[in-house]
């Protein structure tokens, strides 16, 4: 029987009237409660950049240094915000934004910052520089490394350095991927030797069993008469001097 008007509970004889079926009451009931803030929010900053761990509680707990964790999941934490680069065997980890952004790279490599290291910071750099003798040397040769002329014949030193970051040049793996590529390039080069020393004995068997067909077809007493010329040189012939008279046409027009 159809449920009272006092009664909120509806029967399954009025499921027609619904486009969906009723759901038993004691279901909703049943049905646990989404617990709010269980979800990490993809946006959020890795801990391993922030020093944090985010808590579902709401809560931040400190961890530990990070010069102690394990750097292989630093690098699996922070693969999308930092770009692991190699300069000279020292492994560097360089926010992505400095490699990606030629703006940013610019503000932050700059005259200002060589002067704002330490002097034993900069004594080290000066080895990658022409050799100095005087303040003024030094003041040129930085001038001339940081300069944002575009017009230069070998190209602006500091863009190159950007475009190297940027395209992978000082990837840690790029050695391995060199070999790789060396390796693949030496059998891609063996097989076209391979192929071309192959055709080139064809032609030569192909052209000299002309050669013999036309001998044996002709008699002893005859008088040697010319070749046929091959069919794919033939064609070559033709078709250059059909582009020949169509360019001649082309220039009287």
């Amino acid at each position: 029987a159809a449920s009272s008007p006092s009664t909120s509970v509806l029967s399954f004889k009025d499921d027609h009237k619904f486009k969906t079926p009723a759901v038993p009451p004691r279901r909703l009931k049943d049905r646990p409660h989404e617990v709010i803030g269980s979800r990490k929010s993809r946006t959020s900053l890795p801990a391993a950049l922030v020093g944090r761990l985010p808590d579902p509680l709401g809560e931040n707990r400190r961890v530990g240094d990070p010069s102690t964790m394990d750097l292989d999941a630093l690098y699996k934490e922070a693969d999308a915000e930092v770009t692991r680069v190699n300069f000279n065997g020292d492994l560097l980890l360089l926010p992505s934004i400095l490699v990606h952004s030629d703006y940013i790279f610019r503000q932050v490599v700059s005259v200002e910052t060589y002067y704002s290291l330490s002097e034993e910071a900069r004594n080290h750099l000066r080895q990658f520089l022409p050799p100095i003798k005087t303040v003024a040397e030094e003041q040129h040769a930085l001038s001339c490394a940081f300069t944002k002329r575009m017009d230069l014949v070998h190209g602006n030193p500091i863009e190159r350095v950007q475009s190297k970051l940027k395209n992978g040049w000082f990837n840690p793996d790029r050695p391995s991927q060199q070999n790789q590529i060396r390796d693949n390039n030496k059998v891609l080069y063996d097989h076209y030797i391979r192929f071309y020393h192959m055709n080139l004995l064809n032609k030569l068997v192909k052209s000299r069993h002309a050669v013999l067909q036309h001998l044996m077809s002709t008699s002893a007493l005859s008088s040697p008469s010319r070749q046929p010329m091959d069919p794919e040189t033939t064609k070559r012939r033709n078709d250059m001097e059909r582009i020949r008279i169509r360019a001649a046409k082309r220039s009287k027009a």
